[in-house]
């Protein structure tokens, strides 16, 4: 769902089976830029910085689990526990276009 206009396309893509609402852009730039929305907002907080960021690299940014339009797990309400569902998120896309290094990833991930 890529597109290169700087205008974020919406869906959802299952991450640790969970239902995560995603944004993203393309972009000519070979860079990419993550989001995670701010805690506990969503994909709207970057409305306003959405275009000047897509001109300069390709992004993609998810509702953290639980907020937003994505799905909720009581367990994973706090920062910690839901790393590993972030992470899971991240691969999920991301593992198409590159690798996730490994110097990023947590030793006990």
């Amino acid at each position: 769902m890529d597109t290169d206009n700087g205008e974020p396309q919406t869906g959802f893509r299952v991450a640790d089976g969970l239902q995560i609402r995603y944004a993203e852009t393309g972009g000519s730039s070979s860079q990419r830029i993550v989001l995670t929305s701010p805690w506990p907002e969503s994909l709207h907080a970057f409305r306003r910085v959405w275009p000047r960021l897509s001109k300069t690299a390709g992004l993609l940014a998810i509702d953290l689990p639980g907020f937003g339009r994505s799905e909720r797990r009581t367990d994973l309400l706090s920062p910690l526990a839901m790393t590993p569902s972030i992470w899971a998120a991240f691969e999920a896309w991301l593992s198409a276009r590159a690798q996730v290094p490994s110097r990023c990833r947590s030793a006990d991930s």
